[in-house]
This record gives C-alpha cells, structure tokens and sequence, in this order.
C-alpha cells in the first residue's frame, strides 16, 4: 500500500505533470535514428476503422450542432447505450429503463474526473462528518493507474491510496483505509498490463464498497477488446446481487471500442441515486454531448461488425508480438487491451532503454515508471515499458523487428530463458 498525501498529489499533477509531457521532456534533446521512419508507440488512440456510415450520421443531424442538448442526452442515445450495455452483459432489458440509470459523457475521462468529487460531496453526507478533523478522504485506485483518476482525487480533495501491484480485490488494504474511502477507481482490463478482473473479483469489490460506504468506479474502456473471452463487467456482477447496481457505476466509451477517441462520447451507468447526484452536478458544470455526436454514437453502439473486425486485427498483432519477441518474454502476452507491458531484462532501466530506442531505433515508447507512483522500495516499474499496437500490421512489424534487434543488444536469450 502507498499512501499520496494531498501536499504530495499536487506536486505530482502540477510539477510531474503526465506521462507524455515527462517523455517529451526526456526525449526532447535526443535525435532518433537517421534513415529509419519514426515510428510512435506511446498514444493508445486507435486507428483502425469505425464503423460504416458515421458521417452520413453526423451529416444528416447537423442542425442539431444549433441547439443546447440536455446534459441527459436524447431518449434514443440513452437507449442506444442502454441496448448495448443489455446485450453486452446479458441484463434483464428493464435494468437501464428505470430513471436516469445512464448519463453520456464527452469520452468517459471528464466523468471519471468529475465523478470523484459528486463521490466526496455523497460521503460528506452520508457519514455525517464521521472523518477524524482534517483528516482527508480517501480514493483508492491501482498502481499504474489512469492518470484522470489523480485529477479526480486532487478535484475532490483527498487523499490516494495504491493498491499493491498484483492485488486485484483491495485485499492488501485495513479498515483504516476503507473508513476514509469514498471511491475506488478499478479498470478492467487494466492498463496498462491488460489484465481482467472475474465476476468474482468485482464482487469482492462491490462487497466492500457497500460494507464500507463508497462508491465503485468501473473503468472499462478496453472491455471489447480482448483475445480469448469477453472481459466480465461490474454492472454484470452488480446485477447478481441482492444490492442491484447499488454503490457501483461503470464508464465506458467509443474512443476503444469503436476506434473514435477524438468523438469523446461515452457514459456512466449504474446506480441511479448516484447518477441523480452526479447529473445535477454535471448539469452546472460538466459538458453536454452535442446531438450529432449523440446522432453517431447511437450507430456505433448499435454495431458490432467493427468490433470484431477490430479485435481480430488486435489478435493477429498480439501472435506477430508471440512470434517476434517470444524469446525474450519472461511472461504470458495478455487477454485483453492493446497494451504490451513489455518486461524489460535484469539491470536495463526503463528510462535508458526508452532514450536508446529512441535514439538508435526511431522507436518511441513509455517508460514504465511514468505510468505509475513510485512506493517505499524506489520506482515502480522501472523495468517496464508500454507499447500500443495501435498501428497497421506491417508498421507493428517493423516496431517488432527493431525492439528484436535491441533485445540482441542488451540480453542474450539463455539468459533470458534461465
């Protein structure tokens, strides 16, 4: 367990500033190779296609671009969302009619971050000032972690608290942390190491927060992309229960799962006393989704062919990243994400091999330790790097081959296999 202090956290969001600002620093006095085409694995924006028929959407709903939507959004994109959701999950088709049980959002991150202080305002209330004076709240989130999740922490005034690395169910954490909680922010699949939580993990989870008082966030933006089985989600867990979606909410967005993260349309869904709240406070300062985004979104949510067209192109890197690197995978490639949480060999230092791939490979990735908090023992994740296997086949190719040729740099195989 790691415990930010709020000192700390704005240190941390004005002074460290996000990954990609720390790599552009890191890099910015470095030339990459001469002769070889740059080539960006850093960003996790998709560009494989959307779905048919978006622009004809857009297009024949612009005159919706001259009215104020409802920060409720449309009957019908409501249903869009709630269809899906529905059919993704295998929910009772009434669960998502009951009140305002979904709110759309501009791209789930403006949720994520606002949603956390309509998390504080709810504790305030409900616990009565129950918090030892100036004792700060808590929000518990995993180490790495979203970076919009700190900012939400930092919106609401509180405290963070990381979970240990490899705990997916807040096992690692004592009544005196859960007294404080207000939230939790878990992603499944996680980034970035792509792993997926069971039904009975979120159970666990939505057990806790119930016991203790606070809110769920489920983050799960990469739910649709995975390799094997769909990804269990905490609204399908929730639904098991004798709670319903009490205590839970889950984001999701189009920006992952439709290959459209500059639409910024996503939702929360979830438990309607919250969202009752959390509309009210969106409807003085969040952002409302214009109708033609509404209008586009309800056909992508609708379709699934891209989808699948998408995580198949997704499976066939991910056997490219077998084929390529297997030799100097200390572990299994992931079940779901496009991540590659690439485990780097003894006394090779993320920072380093991020400036040398830079500078000899044209190659830009992120160091693991800007994706995360550093603990007690130093840095985490100091000997990692991300990747997103976002480009095309053969551009993920000729990145696989020059991350080949430096692992021939710095590791030779039988010391990889031992």
């Amino acid at each position: 367990m790691t415990t930010i202090s709020h000192p700390d956290l704005v240190r941390f969001v004005y002074e460290t500033g996000s990954p990609f600002r720390r790599l552009e620093a890191l890099l910015s006095d470095i030339e990459p190779a001469q002769g070889l085409p740059p080539i960006t694995m850093t960003v996790g924006a998709p560009r494989h296609a959307p779905p048919l028929g978006l622009t004809d959407a857009v297009v024949s709903s612009m005159s919706g671009f001259g009215q104020y939507p409802a920060i409720t959004g449309t009957d019908a994109h409501r249903g869009a969302i709630g269809h899906w959701i529905n059919r993704r999950y295998g929910l009772d088709p009434k669960s998502m009619e009951h009140g305002y049980a979904i709110l759309p959002l501009n791209g789930s991150r403006e949720g994520l971050v606002l949603a956390a202080r309509c998390a504080r305002d709810r504790s305030d209330k409900r616990k009565d000032g129950g918090r030892r004076v100036g004792e700060r709240p808590v929000i518990v989130m995993q180490n790495p972690f979203y970076q919009a999740y700190v900012a939400g922490a930092l919106a609401a005034d509180c405290e963070v608290v990381l979970l240990d690395e490899h705990d997916l169910t807040g096992a690692s954490l004592d009544i005196s942390v859960w007294s404080r909680t207000v939230a939790a922010y878990i992603a499944s699949p996680t980034n970035p190491q792509g792993a997926v939580l069971s039904v009975e993990d979120w159970q666990a989870w939505i057990e806790r927060a119930r016991e203790h008082d606070f809110m769920l966030f489920a983050d799960e933006c990469y739910s649709e992309i995975y390799r094997f089985s769909p990804p269990p989600g905490a609204l399908e867990a929730a639904a098991q229960t004798t709670g319903g979606f009490g205590h839970v909410v889950a984001f999701n967005s189009l920006s992952k799962r439709s290959n459209l993260p500059g639409l910024r349309s996503g939702f929360v869904a979830g438990d309607p006393a919250f969202l009752a709240d959390f509309m009210k406070l969106r409807n003085m300062g969040g952002p409302q989704v214009p109708l033609p985004v509404q209008a586009a979104s309800n056909l992508a949510w609708a379709d699934e062919a891209h989808v699948k067209e998408s995580r198949a192109l997704y499976t066939e890197k991910w056997a490219l990243v077998d084929a390529k690197l297997g030799q100097w995978l200390s572990e299994a490639t992931p079940p779901a994400g496009f991540f590659l949480w690439l485990k780097l060999p003894e006394g090779v230092s993320d920072i380093d091999a991020a400036k040398t791939l830079w500078r000899t490979y044209a190659l830009r990735t992120i160091p693991g330790s800007f994706m995360a908090y550093p603990t007690d023992e130093g840095p985490t994740a100091a000997d990692r790097l991300r990747l997103a296997l976002v480009d095309d086949e053969p551009t993920t190719l000729e990145a696989l081959d020059r991350l080949s040729r430096f692992f021939d740099t710095v590791a030779p195989v039988k010391a990889m296999a031992d």
